[in-house]
């Protein structure tokens, strides 16, 4: 499924795409949380913290300018 499809279930409320969201991104996640080629595990979950609070984030900022755009 692409990415663009598991953000509009979220859009829509799927707290599952969610937990799908930050799956897919997991690896990236561990990789900028190393330290001397160690994962340190109390970096990535700050990290997977502040990643879904930035997904959170855009996603209400979509739907609030999905909201002031008229309807064509």
């Amino acid at each position: 499924m692409r990415i663009k499809d598991v953000l509009a279930r979220a859009k829509a409320g799927d707290a599952k795409a969610m937990e799908d969201i930050l799956l897919r991104f997991d690896r990236l996640i561990r990789k900028v949380s190393m330290d001397h080629g160690v994962v340190d595990e109390e970096i990535a979950q700050e990290v997977r913290e502040e990643f879904m609070r930035k997904v959170r984030r855009r996603i209400e900022k979509t739907e609030s300018h999905a909201k002031e755009k008229p309807a064509p």
